[in-house]
């Protein structure tokens, strides 16, 4: 076996790799449903391998994500936690940093 061989061999894998990869992008601050970082993460736990969860750098200090629901009072609680069962890259998009907060939970 040539070494061109190992080298074109070892290119094949590490693209196809990459090629169950998907990112899913976070598009509202809200708990749940489309759009929101559960239902990003939940996509990408469900699509196998290594996957990316997009969060733009609007979700600042001033517009966090929040992950939680109010429980009918000013207390927050957890609705039912947010599972990573996969390899999932949290990626901030944008200039500012953004902000996922649980109210400290």
């Amino acid at each position: 076996m040539s070494l061109y061989s190992v080298i074109v061999g070892l290119v094949v894998v590490c693209i196809s790799s990459f090629s169950h990869a998907a990112s899913y992008k976070v598009t509202n601050s809200k708990s749940s449903g489309n759009g929101s970082l559960r239902w990003a993460i939940e996509q990408a736990n469900n699509n196998p391998g290594a996957d990316i969860v997009e969060v733009p750098g609007s979700f600042d200090s001033s517009n966090p994500i929040v992950p939680v629901t109010g429980g009918g009072s000013s207390r927050y609680t957890f609705e039912n936690p947010i599972l990573v069962t996969d390899d999932i890259t949290i990626k901030g998009l944008g200039s500012s940093r953004p902000v996922i907060d649980d109210h400290q939970h």
